[in-house]
């Protein structure tokens, strides 16, 4: 991996997973990261410094509710677009494939999928707005 020891990436996977489990308040966003997480730990695939601290701080900040779940799932698209970049330059292929393919999955899919549960978020005012723009 072109961010560090393979151990210390593997480590920051069982980081992630414990503060998801430790995390006193829901959202589907922390749930959606935990099934990722824990199918890419599986694979013995890590995770950089900088994705595993930007994921952490959504995390929070979703539970807090000062982010909604499509931001931080576009959050994370734009750091792993860094690594998929940092990888291809150091000529790690492998993790440049997987990178590459968490930013599609979160520029995508975490909009399609987080839509509807940001939209419930909103005050009834807000959501008349937001449907009114998505005729």
């Amino acid at each position: 991996m072109p961010y560090g020891d393979e151990r210390q990436g593997l480590m920051r996977r069982v980081q992630l997973e414990q503060k998801i489990l430790q995390s006193s308040r829901f959202s589907i966003y922390a749930q959606a990261v935990y099934c990722v997480n824990k199918m890419l730990h599986h694979a013995n695939v890590g995770i950089s410094e900088q994705a595993y601290e930007s994921i952490s701080r959504n995390i929070n900040a979703v539970a807090e509710g000062r982010l909604f779940e499509t931001s931080a799932s576009l959050s994370e698209a734009r750091v792993f677009s860094r690594d998929t970049v940092n990888a291809l330059k150091v000529g790690d292929y492998k993790s440049a494939a997987i990178t590459a393919s968490g930013v599609v999955v979160n520029t995508l899919g975490g909009p399609l999928f987080f839509g509807n549960y940001d939209r419930n978020k909103l005050t009834a005012i807000e959501r008349h707005l937001y449907d009114s723009f998505h005729l």
